[in-house]
């Protein structure tokens, strides 16, 4: 445990309104914003990811978005690495930190630490080789999902996090996901709250974001990254929608297949968050905000 203060995180899927509970927080209790969305981390990609705008944000310090290009790597131990030194950073300054986001497995590694399973440089070049790329993601999916189903339940919607309970099924001949046992100490105090909305209200939602999404400039923002390389990119091209863009604009879709399949995709991911975030985090207090 780095500090006695608790850190606020504020939790849930995409587009339970997670970002403005947290502004409204942090203006409550004195606090600065700390980024916890993987994809949010690019700044190349702020409407396809719904970053909050400068206008948005108000005046509360927001921390580690937008932050890297595309195309570049980042993984979980940068992650970590970064936010350590801004939470000592902010409660230096006597302010109140507040985790906000959605990549439920930054979150867990903060609280918990990292996992101490085996690796194998070697054995990870060669799965990554083979399946950390648009051709492999299928073979990939399907070889989970026969080999370690209890994995493939928790990490489907992650590649990298399939490669490595690959990785590590292949060295331990056990599912990753039934080995993790976390230290009885959390590395740090804090107060959980788990955003959530009715279902029908959150399906909605997702597909109202979209549409305005597409007001706001997406399209643009797609055909800039596209050609520039995102959908080879090493760990931003799971973004959800830029294939599907990219599909649009290739002309094998309509504009209107192309809303309905990012909103059923993100409704699908939005599910995945819900369960990870109720059985990983089952002390976090329930909001569901009015509006």
């Amino acid at each position: 445990m780095k500090s006695s203060t608790p850190i606020s995180i504020v939790m849930g899927a995409t587009a339970t309104g997670k970002s403005d509970y947290a502004v409204r927080l942090a203006q409550k209790i004195d606090g600065e914003i700390i980024n916890a969305d993987a994809m949010q981390l690019y700044k190349e990609i702020p409407i396809g990811t719904a970053q909050l705008s400068k206008e948005e944000q108000g005046s509360v310090p927001h921390h580690l978005l937008g932050i890297i290009s595309f195309r570049e790597r980042w993984d979980v131990t940068q992650y970590l690495q970064h936010v350590d030194e801004i939470i000592a950073e902010i409660q230096g300054r006597k302010k109140n930190v507040i985790l906000c986001g959605g990549t439920g497995y930054y979150i867990k590694s903060l609280l918990w630490g990292l996992d101490p399973l085996p690796g194998d440089a070697e054995l990870r070049k060669s799965l990554d080789a083979q399946y950390d790329h648009a051709e492999g993601e299928a073979e990939l999916h399907a070889r989970v999902a026969k080999e370690i189903p209890e994995d493939y339940a928790v990490y489907a919607y992650n590649r990298r996090k399939l490669i490595r309970a690959l990785e590590v099924f292949l060295l331990t001949g056990k599912a990753m996901s039934t080995q993790f046992s976390p230290p009885k100490e959390m590395r740090y105090s804090a107060i959980q709250y788990h955003i959530t909305r009715e279902r029908a209200c959150l399906k909605e939602r997702i597909t109202r974001r979209a549409h305005l999404m597409f007001e706001q400039g997406w399209m643009d923002e797609a055909k800039a990254v596209i050609g520039a390389g995102i959908l080879e990119s090493p760990t931003a091209r799971q973004a959800i929608g830029y294939p599907i863009i990219h599909a649009h604009l290739k002309g094998e879709i309509s504009y209107a297949e192309m809303v309905s399949q990012i909103s059923t995709k993100t409704w699908q991911y939005a599910r995945r968050q819900i369960t990870w975030f109720t059985h990983q985090h089952p002390d976090a207090k329930i909001v569901c905000p009015e509006s």
